[in-house]
């Protein structure tokens, strides 16, 4: 998109150049395998929400449907406490689930969702997450409602559950979004993406790579 009258006027009234035009999403070739981390950082306003929503709209044309972190809707909204937000599973196991999220408080448990904080609320849909079938997580302002300490716990879990799940005939993937970078030794991702400012994108293997499944990844 070429530059308005008044966006350019604005550029010479604050003696700054004219940021370069954002690339086409499509032209990005971004896929998540089977058990890979992707994490997208940068400042805020330079792209990283409108790259997540481009790839939400990628894997549903491609006939799946990736878990939105924090998406209010669902019938768990009116469960009377978090264990009866998963009624499909076994008490024992949606209590493991809810604590690998970080929600292991007895009087945190027995909360309906509705009275939850933004944080618990936070980890509340990271459990939902974990107890899905979806097989791509998809995550605007990673742990922005956490205190740091309790991000870091929440990002190493999350870490845990991806690589453990790349055994299973299930594997899950996550791209992630956020400004903070104090979290790449918890999540330790496979591509780290950075968008600046000025538009312009880098990406970087974050570490060495496990051996992996030679196929592409499934959005079902």
């Amino acid at each position: 998109m070429n530059a308005t009258l008044r966006q350019r006027a604005l550029a010479a009234m604050l003696g700054l150049p004219l940021p370069a035009p954002a690339p086409a999403p499509r032209q990005f070739p971004l896929c998540a395998e089977p058990g890979q981390i992707i994490l997208l950082t940068g400042d805020s306003g330079s792209g990283k929400t409108t790259l997540l929503r481009a790839l939400r709209g990628r894997i549903a044309a491609d006939g799946g449907e990736p878990f939105i972190l924090g998406n209010a809707e669902g019938d768990w909204n009116d469960a009377p406490s978090l264990a009866d937000a998963f009624p499909n599973l076994p008490l024992a196991e949606a209590v493991a689930i809810l604590s690998k999220a970080g929600l292991s408080d007895a009087r945190t448990l027995l909360l309906p969702p509705n009275a939850l904080s933004a944080g618990q609320r936070f980890r509340f849909h990271l459990a939902r997450f974990f107890a899905s079938g979806a097989a791509v997580l998809l995550a605007d302002e990673w742990a922005a409602t956490l205190d740091r300490a309790t991000a870091k716990i929440v990002s190493h879990q999350l870490r845990l559950f991806i690589i453990h799940s790349a055994a299973t005939p299930h594997p899950r993937s996550a791209i992630l979004a956020t400004t903070h970078t104090d979290l790449l030794a918890d999540l330790q991702p496979d591509t780290i993406i950075t968008h600046h400012l000025d538009f312009s994108i880098t990406v970087e293997g974050a570490r060495e790579k496990r051996p992996r499944r030679p196929r592409s990844i499934r959005h079902s």
